[in-house]
This record gives C-alpha cells, structure tokens and sequence, in this order.
C-alpha cells in the first residue's frame, strides 16, 4: 500500500541551538527554518530531528556564515542585518532533499540565522550598528571554527 504524500509544517521556534562563553563575550547561535517539507513515503523516524541532525556552522564573524548539515540541505543566504542589541541575522532558502526510512523528504523552506552577542562583564555597552558589533566581537567570534548546533 503507498503511503500518501503530505505536508510536515516546521515549528515557529528554532529547530537547532548553540551556545558558548569565549573568554569576555557569550555567543548564542539558534537557526529557525519557516515553511513545510514535503513527506513522500513513510518516514519511520523523527522528521524534524532528521532535519536538524549534525547542523553546525562555520565563520560566525563574517558576512556571510556557511551553514551545513549532515543530510546535505544546502543553505544559500540572501542577506544579513544587524538587530539590536545585539544579534546578527543572516536569511535565505535551505533547500531539502534527504530520504529517511522509506520516505523523501524535500522542501525549500526560509532559514534565519541568528548569532547573538554579548559580553559576560561590563566591559562596555551594547553595539548600536553592524560596524560597532564586527568591531565589539569579532576577534573573540573569529576564534570560532565551526559550531555545533543540537535540538533543544
């Protein structure tokens, strides 16, 4: 018997979190998908936890942060900002194609990305613009090499 295909809505909270102390700043990562993926076939298996499986993310300092999962979604931003006090966001389109169990599992949902920082003292006050928030924490961001996002 063929299983019929059906919709699988993403939450509107983060599918994957991380977060982290690096000397005088604290970082939080957390990557949000909004949409659906398409299920065809029986997944046997969690589909959200399949999606945000091995989700981890390199060059958190930069413009431009390559994100990556074990399925192989492939994430391509579309543009960044700043948002007080002090996150940077980065969006686009991750697009989905993985098979688990007997089903496949496609979509092209919207991703946002957000890096927020802090500093753990007070060593001074929040940044006000991109410039101010590269200048505040990307030494202790750049000293990041990859990472890793989990489920909450």
């Amino acid at each position: 018997m063929k299983v019929p295909s059906q919709y699988f809505p993403l939450p509107e909270e983060p599918v994957a979190v991380a977060s982290a102390v690096l000397g005088k700043v604290a970082v939080a990562v957390a990557l949000s998908l909004r949409g659906a993926l398409l299920v065809t076939g029986e997944p046997r298996g969690d589909v959200l936890a399949a999606v945000a499986e091995g989700v981890y993310v390199r060059g958190i300092d930069s413009a431009a942060p390559s994100v990556e999962a074990a399925a192989g979604h492939r994430f391509v931003q579309t543009r960044h900002l700043f948002r007080a006090p002090s996150a940077m966001v980065f969006e686009g389109a991750c697009h989905v194609a993985f098979s688990l169990g007997d089903a496949e599992i496609t979509g092209k949902p919207s991703y946002l990305l957000e890096v927020g920082a802090a500093w753990t003292g007070l060593e001074t006050g929040s940044p006000r613009t991109t410039a101010q928030w590269e200048e505040f924490f990307g030494s202790a961001l750049s000293s990041v090499g990859a990472i890793v996002l989990s489920q909450e």
